[in-house]
């Protein structure tokens, strides 16, 4: 954890007061995100509750042209992932071999919320409860397959 605060001090002198902050708060999730990785804790996703959660809101209309894999780790393990592929949407459990992008969340309610909007993308990201890697449009582009 003394790189989390190695890293502020280093930070603060270039960030504008305001987001002095904001940025802290980055940090701390980054922080216990690796602290939840090296407790070597799974993770179990319950798929049913995922698909239970994700089916209804999902719009096949929306998807109709879409060919991505969303890869979603929870507390940093490889929890399940969404392909969606011509209009339809399948949940399949743990790494895909190839996916498009990839969300990091600390707990599976704050992914299934961002992805479902009952849980504000943005404030998460600012609070450090969510990362990307890979395609960040499709990233972006997720919330759009999805009702509110």
């Amino acid at each position: 954890m003394c790189e989390v605060g190695d890293e502020l001090r280093a930070t603060r002198a270039t960030l504008p007061v305001g987001l002095v902050g904001v940025y802290f708060a980055r940090l701390a999730g980054r922080a216990s995100i690796a602290a939840s990785r090296s407790e070597g804790t799974a993770v179990n996703v319950d798929l049913a509750n995922v698909r239970r959660r994700l089916e209804p809101a999902f719009s096949a209309h929306a998807a109709r042209e879409a060919d991505h894999v969303y890869q979603f780790r929870i507390g940093g393990e490889a929890a399940f992932h969404l392909r969606v592929h011509a209009g339809a949407l399948e949940v399949g459990e743990g790494q895909h071999p190839d996916p498009s992008v990839t969300f990091m969340f600390e707990d599976v309610d704050t992914a299934l919320g961002v992805v479902t909007g009952t849980v504000d993308p943005m404030a998460a990201f600012m609070a450090g409860r969510i990362r990307t890697d890979g395609n960040l449009i499709l990233a972006l582009q997720l919330r759009l397959l999805f009702t509110a």
